[in-house]
């Protein structure tokens, strides 16, 4: 069970495009939730989830390396005895990681402190 789990979260790490959308999802979720509730903070809670989206991505390779440690830790090895290289990254998705992580962290910064207000403003002025 716990072997299958870390599996899924592997598949879905090792994808940049799955992550950067599932940030954009959040975006658009909370947007669509403070907007139908009238609830206006729930923007700038979504913008917590955005900020944890952008680290998930600038540290992506050291979360897939641990992934794969804990299947061969599961399988009954040990990765202290393998000297295994990290899984790796070719040049131009590291810096699409680091990039994309350091404008969702600065784009969740935002909205999570000031997304209720602009939302407010936006929607009385559409009124």
């Amino acid at each position: 069970m716990l072997k299958t789990i870390i599996n899924i979260l592997r598949s879905i790490f090792s994808s940049i495009y799955i992550l950067t959308g599932m940030i954009i999802f959040a975006i658009v979720l909370s947007l669509i939730l403070a907007i139908t509730t009238k609830d206006y903070t729930w923007f700038s809670r979504g913008g917590n989830l955005v900020i944890v989206g952008g680290l998930i991505l600038g540290f992506r390779d050291y979360l897939l390396d641990g992934f794969k440690r804990a299947i061969i830790v599961l399988d009954g090895g040990s990765f202290i005895h393998e000297e295994e290289p990290p899984i790796s990254m070719s040049e131009k998705e590291k810096i699409y990681s680091i990039l994309a992580s350091l404008g969702f962290g600065a784009m969740g910064a935002l909205i999570s402190g000031y997304g209720d207000m602009v939302v407010s403003v936006a929607v009385t002025q559409c009124k």
